[in-house]
């Protein structure tokens, strides 16, 4: 069974939250950087051209901003849900 939510208990529900949605953006962000080391690699072992090198580092800038801003989405929508009574 769980306790009746109170505000003070909902806005530190938001909080965790908050901090969960902070470390998935952190995750992101290590995972393009690892993957943008792998590109510097693959261009000085001659696996790919400088011009395909800067295309894949703006494909992966694209697709981090995406899955951000999807972050963004859910967590204002579950904070939205979180806050609602």
């Amino acid at each position: 069974n769980m306790p009746q939510m109170t505000e003070e208990n909902r806005k530190k529900l938001v909080k965790m939250m908050g901090e969960r949605v902070e470390d998935a953006k952190i995750s992101l962000r290590k995972v393009r950087e690892e993957a943008r080391a792998q590109v510097l690699k693959m261009e000085a072992d001659k696996q790919m051209g400088e011009d395909e090198k800067y295309k894949a580092y703006e494909e992966l800038d694209k697709m981090t901003k995406e899955y951000g801003e999807h972050i963004d989405e859910m967590a204002d929508k579950k904070e939205e849900e979180i806050m609602t009574i």
